[in-house]
């Protein structure tokens, strides 16, 4: 079973967006905005600035239930990030690289059907569809 820890995200992407806001929220609050002014003012759906509003600390709303879960690609990350740097980007050729390494998972889910080809940014991380 996979392992979770209560100890908030430090660092990231996710983590200072969650900060930034949480920060934007409580200023505006400060000022004397309601909720319904804060979210059309920055953007946010009117329970996303609920929540920002409703805790105390940035780092309540980093700790959930996928906080420091392990994934079964853990082991694989390290092998992915190198052929990112090294500039391969294409989804299929990864998976198939890591499957021949042993990773024991079930392929690119909905990007394998209809001819589709996912290409993952290497600055991002992030898997693109086309």
């Amino acid at each position: 079973m996979a392992s979770v820890s209560s100890e908030p995200r430090r660092t990231g992407r996710l983590s200072d967006r969650v900060r930034e806001k949480h920060a934007a929220v409580h200023a505006l609050i400060q000022d004397g905005f309601s909720l319904r002014a804060i979210g059309r003012r920055r953007g946010l759906a009117r329970n996303t600035v609920r929540r920002l509003a409703g805790a105390k600390d940035p780092d309540e709303l980093l700790v959930g239930r996928w906080t420091g879960r392990t994934s079964i690609l853990d082991p694989c990350k390290p092998y992915l990030h190198q052929r990112l740097a090294e500039g391969h980007t294409i989804a299929r050729r990864l998976f198939e690289e890591i499957r021949q390494r042993g990773y024991p998972g079930r392929g690119l889910g909905p990007y394998r059907a209809g001819g589709c080809r996912a290409r993952i940014r290497s600055d991002a991380h992030a898997v693109s569809v086309c």
